[in-house]
């Protein structure tokens, strides 16, 4: 269970912003908590378990809520230590407050939990507009793009292929013309000049056609990675919107929820703060 960022009229109260976070990063409340864990050795050993069970439950109420743990808020309430001058004044009654929210009922909860439930859709759809607006148009340009440079590929492909073809048919003509002729020295040195301007033709060519055979798998195999990527974002959007249509969508809320949520959340703020500043005058004291 945590402190709740909902509606902007609950957002600020005379210590600043809400720390309750909806989403998994964690909140700056839940860093700062970290530098003021309890030392073990330190103070009485009452003073040490108030110390301990209240940054526990401070610690809780920072963490992202979504609905899944609050029988774990529930489960350490009922673990409070209990006696006599245990807790400060300020913070006993910070404790009888939070334990008295579940008990009043579940309407401030229950309006919470649809608060967290239309912003966590609404960040969900957010990303289903993102996919469908950016990531896929990127995706189709970058395999219109691939598309063409493996067409142009196979364009140069062809025509060197057919290049190497006519110089092999050149140089068996060549062969074919000097064996009629009978030889001769002038007869035999141009056709020597020609074979081998030939072979060195066809070598050049033969080097370039593997070279471009190479490549153009290279691009097919890049060009069919390209089509799963928008088959896998085609199945993803595609489960989203199953998903979604399979979840009845929560209304808007009304005046009234929108302030029993902004009295709720503001409730909790002051019950954190309040459990906070006993940890920071603890931390203080050592």
């Amino acid at each position: 269970m945590a402190t709740y960022g909902g509606d902007a009229r609950a957002n600020q109260s005379r210590r600043g912003n809400t720390n309750r976070s909806t989403g998994n990063q964690t909140c700056p409340a839940m860093a700062a908590m970290q530098d003021l864990a309890p030392d073990a050795g330190a103070g009485t050993t009452d003073s040490a378990t108030a110390e301990a069970y209240v940054h526990r439950l401070a610690t809780e109420l920072c963490r992202p809520y979504d609905g899944s743990n609050f029988e774990r808020f529930l489960l350490l309430l009922r673990q409070r230590p209990r006696g006599a001058g245990l807790f400060p004044a300020d913070v006993a009654a910070a404790l009888d407050e939070l334990e008295e929210l579940p008990s009043e009922g579940s309407a401030p909860l229950a309006a919470l939990e649809r608060d967290v439930a239309r912003r966590w859709r609404a960040g969900q759809e957010r990303a289903l507009r993102d996919v469908c607006d950016v990531m896929l148009p990127g995706v189709d340009e970058l395999i219109d793009d691939a598309d063409a440079d493996v067409s142009a590929t196979v364009r140069r492909l062809n025509l060197v292929a057919r290049s190497v073809d006519r110089t092999k048919e050149d140089l068996a003509a060549v062969a074919a013309a000097g064996g009629r002729d009978g030889g001769g020295s002038e007869s035999d040195v141009e056709t020597t000049a020609l074979v081998l301007y030939l072979v060195e033709r066809l070598g050049h060519g033969q080097a370039e056609e593997a070279a471009l055979t190479a490549a153009m798998h290279a691009k097919i195999d890049h060009l069919c990675k390209l089509f799963d990527h928008r088959d896998a974002a085609d199945e993803w959007v595609l489960a989203k919107e199953t998903a979604f249509d399979a979840q009845p969508e929560i209304p808007p809320p009304s005046e009234e929820e929108l302030d029993l949520v902004s009295a709720t959340t503001h409730r909790y703020n002051q019950i954190f703060f309040t459990l906070r500043d006993f940890l920071l005058r603890e931390n203080d004291n050592r």
